[in-house]
């Protein structure tokens, strides 16, 4: 997600502050002498300007629909298996390695990514105040654990297991 800086939106985290340099483009500009009582452009003196340079575009593999499916199916397991730390769901193109969706559980509404997640009493949330909830949302929250935690192997492996299984009709 992203935050407004002084003249345009800086990413904080994911692939917006990961690719930040390279969205943001370059900022133009125009020098000139000008004249003191009028503020005006002298005549006959030449401007310097560099041309303002827009960033790049990034295009995304998600999927809206399969994102919206996973994100109520990686809530519905946390809560129903009590998980303290929630959990995490991924779902990738097997041919292309595309990343279809990403979810987990607790989460934050990127539209609004201070708002108080649904294992707080929303009448004492105030994390611009309290530094344990400011430091939860940054640790917990906003870390997306699909890219920055460890897994074990057996756990990610048996899928794989199981498809080779099925491919070779055991």
């Amino acid at each position: 997600f992203t935050n407004q800086g002084e003249n345009t939106l800086v990413g904080m985290y994911g692939v917006e502050a990961y690719y930040n340099e390279q969205l943001s483009g370059q900022p133009g500009y125009r020098y000139s002498e000008t004249e003191n009582v009028f503020g005006g452009q002298l005549p006959f003196s030449l401007s310097t300007r560099l041309q303002a340079q827009d960033g790049y575009s990034l295009q995304l593999t998600l999927d809206t629909e399969i994102q919206r499916i996973v994100e109520e199916a990686v809530q519905r397991s946390s809560e129903a298996s009590g998980l303290v730390e929630g959990g995490v769901g991924i779902v990738m193109d097997p041919y292309t390695g595309e990343v279809l969706a990403m979810g987990q559980y607790p989460s934050f509404d990127p539209n609004v990514p201070a708002a108080g997640p649904g294992l707080f009493d929303p009448a004492v949330w105030d994390p611009a105040h309290d530094e344990e909830q400011m430091a939860y949302l940054q640790s917990a929250l906003w870390r997306n654990r699909s890219i920055s935690d460890s897994f074990e192997a057996g756990s990610t492996f048996k899928s794989l297991t199981t498809s080779m299984a099925f491919d070779e009709g055991l």
